[in-house]
């Protein structure tokens, strides 16, 4: 529907000039939206396996992922 699109738009923009002031520059726009889709998709798998520590673990990974400066990127 149009209002869930909306809300991933939303979440991936807001997520964008986060990723760009920790260095990411012009790749924060991809990464903004391959984080909100494992973000999506640490939720389904752990609900479908009935295991919360699956999501835990995933979303550490993003935020790592996150966390790491491209080289030649600045913080």
């Amino acid at each position: 529907s149009g209002r869930v699109a909306a809300h991933f738009t939303h979440w991936i923009d807001a997520l964008t000039p986060v990723l760009r002031r920790l260095g990411h520059g012009e790749s924060a726009a991809e990464l903004a939206e391959e984080i909100v889709a494992g973000i999506q998709g640490a939720l389904v798998l752990s609900r479908a396996s009935g295991d919360a520590t699956r999501f835990d673990r995933l979303l550490a990974r993003l935020e790592a992922s996150a966390a790491r400066v491209p080289a030649g990127g600045h913080v």
